[in-house]
């Protein structure tokens, strides 16, 4: 199975789970979500390595995890990515725009500032957001989607985010025509395996708005940050790096392999 088939199914499943909850009056959290999602793409893919660190920061950069996916040409581009959950009683996204107090920043803010921090090292700012309802997404407005439940892992650039605050709750219908399902950040529109770094890059600037952002940020590498290359070497023994990680809960390095690639 390739990854773009993953990433769907993985979607799929958060939906189904999510529904199981809401029928059972449990809410899941983004942790477990994540948590889950992580495993099971690392057991249809033993290739890819996840590493989890310490929380305790996560208020102050307003980002939960970064993602790096690299190919066989050796390019890099990395995201850098705050996960939400649907509430089920309020049918919204929590804390979307949270702010500590009024002088503070918003963990949208944070998550842009900080994707930008390493000026060597850009990452692409995103929001996953985890979701199931029974009324939303609205198909027609999204024509090319078959299956709803691939919006059960759906993805929002932070700057979409950030420009539309003033016209938009934490609802979710409020954001129906702004989401697309995360499979749109790895499979381009003819539904091919998977993109090689550049070529994903360039649909997802097309598609999220990114080369409309002033300043021209190159968000192609030819290599990621050193931590990303020290989890890379450490054989999984990562007890020396939390203190080395800006502040992340967590890293996950996915190689785009040749099997991935058109035919």
């Amino acid at each position: 199975m390739n990854i773009c088939d993953t990433f769907q199914n993985l979607a799929r499943q958060t939906w189904i789970n999510l529904e199981y909850g809401r029928n059972a009056g449990h809410q899941l959290l983004e942790e477990t979500i994540t948590d889950i999602n992580l495993l099971h793409l690392k057991l249809q893919h033993p290739e890819v390595i996840t590493v989890s660190f310490n929380k305790s920061e996560e208020g102050k950069n307003g980002a939960d995890w970064e993602w790096w996916f690299y190919d066989f040409s050796g390019n890099w581009v990395g995201f850098r990515i705050q996960a939400k959950v649907l509430d089920f009683r309020t049918r919204g996204f929590n804390q979307l725009y949270y702010h500590k107090d009024k002088s503070s920043l918003s963990q949208c803010d944070k998550l842009i500032v900080n994707a930008k921090l390493d000026p060597k090292h850009p990452r692409l700012p995103f929001y996953v957001l985890y979701l199931e309802d029974d009324i939303l997404p609205d198909l027609t407005v999204h024509p090319t989607v078959t299956d709803i439940r691939t919006f059960g892992c759906s993805v929002v650039s932070a700057y979409q985010i950030k420009d539309l605050k003033s016209t938009k709750t934490t609802n979710l219908s409020d954001w129906d025509a702004e989401l697309l399902p995360w499979k749109n950040l790895v499979c381009d529109s003819r539904e091919r395996p998977f993109m090689d770094v550049s070529t994903m890059l360039e649909v997802i600037k097309e598609r999220f708005g990114f080369q409309d952002i002033k300043g021209g940020t190159d968000y192609l590498q030819s290599s990621p940050p050193p931590y990303v290359l020290q989890i890379m070497n450490s054989d999984g023994n990562y007890s020396n790096l939390e203190g080395r990680v800006p502040n992340l809960a967590g890293v996950t390095i996915v190689r785009i392999g040749e099997d991935d690639q058109d035919e």
